[in-house]
């Protein structure tokens, strides 16, 4: 570059800095006073930030003798609110606004200059252009390429989750649900309600249940759940497992000892038990004796579970009888008898129909329980529904 331009840049740069603290510069000198206030009170003046005011003085301003100006602080007597002391000035205190506005002004200026050299390509939502490392993509293309996760959203396509998928606040065995794979590849599900509307195919079912025994289990031939109701007769009571109306299995067969041991709840936990001979049986019930049975023997009620435990004759299909005329209540001799298990109160205790090698106690031709006078009708005494 010739050396004769070196002069004329500078002159011209100094011209343009010149012109510009001229339209920009501001009077940075505070003018600090005291205010009267006998006279602030008189005229009712109120002072506060950003009022402007005029100051004259011949001194400080000889071109015009005053100044327009504002406040910019003002100081306050607590006992005198009227007696101030004002500071008055052009030039305001950087605040957090004029700091906003100017970050502003640089964010505009820096993209001003982008756009106007290499500024990425803008993909919108309507455009067909590929992404590349040099695009970027617009707000509304966003949302529409990506699933929300503040809002109801839908994806149109298929979503390959590589490690599997929660559900809720997830804790195995506790709450929330999962969706992965273990460490053999295999698909694992867990949740708490599952329903399916049409059709499942399984392989393989594993069910876990947590069940409680209080008392005894038996393991035995022949059961009631729960009897539908009880028919009391002059040396029996018939004990009816349903209605009748649904078709009922019954295992028992005349010669079995039926027992009943529970806890009626309806009277203070008040314990329930008897061990009685079946003396007839039909499709669904079973007579049991009133004078064959143990010492003690309380009378059946609708409610019970009757479970056979042991027997005082060879159990055999030939031994039914039919219920129209039900056998003598009279017990064999004990050498006839089988081999019966006594049943003793225990915690979880498992009995069989085979256990011990005598016959149940208390049971002869000759006990008989005391019951109250009864008509021989076949009136039901107690009945209940299912």
């Amino acid at each position: 570059m010739p050396d004769e331009y070196y002069p004329l840049a500078e002159q011209e740069f100094k011209e343009a800095v010149d012109q510009y603290n001229e339209e920009n510069a501001i009077d940075v000198s505070r003018y600090k006073a005291p205010t009267d206030h006998v006279y602030i009170e008189e005229h009712a003046i109120d002072l506060y930030v950003g009022r402007r005011v005029r100051l004259e003085s011949n001194k400080y301003f000889p071109d015009t003798g005053f100044r327009s100006s504002r406040i910019t602080k003002i100081t306050r007597k607590v006992n005198l609110p009227s007696q101030v002391d004002l500071e008055i000035s052009d030039a305001t205190s950087t605040g957090a606004m004029t700091t906003i506005n100017d970050n502003i002004t640089a964010v505009e200026n820096y993209v001003r200059e982008a756009m106007s050299g290499s500024f990425p390509d803008l993909i919108r939502s309507w455009d067909n252009t590929l992404p590349t490392d040099n695009n970027v993509f617009s707000a509304r293309r966003v949302l529409k390429e990506s699933l929300s996760r503040l809002r109801p959203d839908a994806a149109q396509g298929k979503i390959t989750f590589a490690k599997g998928l929660d559900i809720g606040v997830y804790s195995s065995l506790v709450s929330g649900g999962t969706f992965r794979t273990d460490e053999q590849g295999n698909t694992y599900i867990e949740a708490d309600n599952i329903f399916i509307r049409k059709k499942a195919t399984i392989q393989e079912t594993q069910v876990n249940r947590v069940t409680h025994i209080s008392g005894e289990y038996i393991v035995s031939s022949a059961s009631f759940a729960h009897l539908f109701r009880v028919e009391e007769f002059e040396s029996y009571y018939r004990c009816y497992a349903d209605d009748g109306e649904i078709d009922s299995e019954n295992d028992f067969i005349v010669g079995d000892m039926a027992i009943c041991r529970a806890v009626d709840r309806t009277e203070a936990l008040k314990p329930r038990y008897y061990w009685r001979k079946v003396v007839g049986v039909g499709d669904n019930y079973v007579d049991l004796s009133k004078t064959d049975a143990d010492t003690g023997s309380d009378i059946p009620v609708a409610g019970d579970a009757l479970i056979q435990l042991g027997w005082a004759a060879p159990r055999s299909p030939g031994d039914r009888t039919p219920s129209s005329s039900p056998p003598s209540p009279s017990m064999p001799p004990a050498s006839s008898c089988c081999k019966v298990s006594t049943p003793t109160p225990c915690k979880g205790k498992i009995s069989s129909v085979r256990g011990s090698t005598r016959p149940p106690p208390g049971l002869s031709s000759k006990s008989s329980a005391t019951l109250p006078s009864v008509s021989p009708n076949k009136t039901p005494i107690w009945s209940t529904t299912q």
